[in-house]
Formats: C-alpha cells, sequence, structure tokens
C-alpha cells in the first residue's frame, strides 16, 4: 500500500510571535542596560552604509553637562544628532540633550509602544512640537533593511535641505569638483620646480580641466563669481603653458630680451599659482562648501 509522504519542516513563525519576541528581547536589554549600545552599533552599520565618509560616533559629550547617544559627523561640519528614549523618567533629560546640540539634524529613538505606551505619550506630552522620530523597532529589526535606509535618509535630507547650506550628495560633488581645481594650482605652481615631469603632469590636469569647466560651474550653481574665477584660472593655465613651451620646448627657444621677459612672466604666474592654492582658492568657494 502506498503511503502519501508529508515534508515536515520547522514551524513557521507568525510576525505575532516575532513582535512578541522583539518585545522580550528589548525588555531584557533595559533590564541589563545594554539597549543603547545595542542601538548606537546598528545605528552606526545603518549610517555608514548611507554615508560612507561620513563618521558616526557614539557617546559625544555634545552639550554641556550630558552626553548624546549618537551624532553623525559630515565633512562640511553638520552633524546629526540620535538621542534614545527608553525611560519615562528621563524624558526631560532626553529632551534637553536634544534641544541643546547644535546640531543641524536631531532625530528621537522612541520605545514601540507595545514596549512601553507611556513612553511615546510622555515624550509628545512634553514636546508636542516634537522633533523627528523613528520607532525602535525600526532601527533595530533588520527586516526590510532598504526600506529603513531610505526612510532614514529622507528623514536626515529633509532637516539638512531646510537648514541654511547645501545638502550632503550636493556637498560631496561640490567636494570632488573643488578637490580637482586644487591639484591644477598646486601642478600649476609646482612646474616651475620640477620642469620634465610636472609640465606634462600640469599640460594634462589642464586639459581635463578644461573639458570639464562647464560641469564645474553646474556643480556650483552657475554663480557668476565661479563662472569669472574658472575663466581666469583657464586663462592663466593657457599663459604658463605658452611660456613654459617658448622657454623649454620649443624648437626655437627664446633669447635676449624676450627670454627675460618671459621668465619674469613665468615667476608672475607660478605666484598667482602660489597664492590661489594658499588662499584665493578658499575666499572664492568656502560659501558652496560651509567652509567658514
Amino acid at each position: 500500500m502506498e503511503t502519501d509522504l508529508i515534508k515536515i519542516g520547522p514551524p513557521k513563525t507568525s510576525k505575532a510571535a516575532l513582535a512578541d519576541r522583539f518585545v522580550t528581547d528589548v525588555r531584557n536589554a533595559i533590564r541589563e542596560k545594554r539597549l543603547h549600545s545595542w542601538v548606537e552599533e546598528r545605528l552606526l552599520r545603518l549610517l555608514k552604509r548611507l554615508y560612507p565618509d561620513s563618521c558616526p560616533v557614539p557617546e559625544v559629550v555634545g552639550v554641556l553637562g550630558g552626553r548624546n547617544d549618537l551624532i553623525q559627523f559630515f565633512q562640511n561640519g553638520r552633524c546629526v544628532v540620535f538621542e534614545l528614549f527608553a525611560t519615562v523618567s528621563q524624558v526631560p533629560q532626553d529632551l534637553r540633550l536634544l534641544e541643546q546640540s547644535s546640531a543641524v539634524v536631531k532625530i528621537a529613538i522612541l520605545l514601540d509602544e507595545q514596549i512601553n505606551p507611556k513612553l511615546a505619550r510622555e515624550y509628545f506630552r512634553k514636546k508636542p512640537n516634537h522633533f523627528p522620530y523613528l520607532w525602535l523597532s525600526h532601527v533595530l529589526l533588520p527586516e526590510r533593511e532598504s526600506k529603513r535606509l531610505s526612510q532614514l535618509r529622507e528623514m536626515i535630507e529633509s532637516q539638512l535641505a531646510s537648514h541654511p547650506g547645501v545638502s550632503v550628495d550636493v556637498f560631496e560633488k561640490r567636494l570632488a569638483a573643488y578637490n580637482s581645481l586644487v591639484g591644477l594650482l598646486r601642478m600649476g605652481y609646482l612646474s616651475g620646480l620640477f620642469r620634465s615631469d610636472s609640465h606634462q603632469q600640469f599640460s594634462m590636469s589642464e586639459y581635463h580641466f578644461r573639458r570639464q569647466k562647464d560641469a564645474f560651474v553646474l556643480t556650483f550653481a552657475n554663480d557668476p563669481t565661479v563662472i569669472a574665477y574658472v575663466d581666469e584660472v583657464h586663462e592663466k593655465c593657457v599663459d604658463l603653458l605658452q611660456v613654459n613651451h617658448r622657454l623649454y620646448h620649443s624648437n626655437q627657444p627664446a633669447t635676449g630680451e624676450e627670454r627675460s621677459e618671459l621668465y619674469r612672466q613665468e615667476k608672475d604666474l607660478h605666484q598667482w599659482f602660489y597664492d590661489q592654492y594658499r588662499n584665493g582658492l578658499r575666499e572664492t568657494f568656502s560659501k558652496h562648501l560651509s567652509l567658514k
């Protein structure tokens, strides 16, 4: 007689069971005083995925007389502060830490209502005009992580956009463009020190910059000051290349008074590139990069 074979596997875990397990794990973590470290470690991983070049740091003395649970530091000097609200009696103290922080973006993390319904009520009672918040489960549970990453990015970017300055994405693009110009100016003044190699490197850098000039000014929102500065840099590059060619690379190098004049021009041009590398560039671009 044939017998139907029934595959028996591990019992499926229901959503309700997972939710109950999460509540139990969080309550155990609170009792064992390890919830903050759990949240901080999870936030560190999420933030590094979103912003690899930033630096999230837990337990920062961000305000006088207190520590913020975690501060996300960006290269342009802007910050995001996170504060975990896990104890009802500590809500006023945790709110003070957020309110006194100088960070541009402030985000609260609240216990889910199924863990402790009193905490969220106390938070909104003390702060009706509340800070943006995430539920604890949104941070700790690994399910739908891509959705959580999008939610976290939107929360950060929307607050950054509401304050003076540039968003993180725009800043990173501008910083890359700015650094390319720094490199070009550096090659300009170094070309007078090691002519054989640096002249060719400078020529290649100038060629690349010339091809990307329009994209460069677009990165800085077509600011007329930036456009004028970029045009001046391009003109100085052309002048220096022509002088170097006439002095050192021509089949008929300049002689006499022409050579003396070209040496003078070369010295002045190298000084201009050096001055721009040291100070002038920063003065022109500081407002676009939040450097002040």
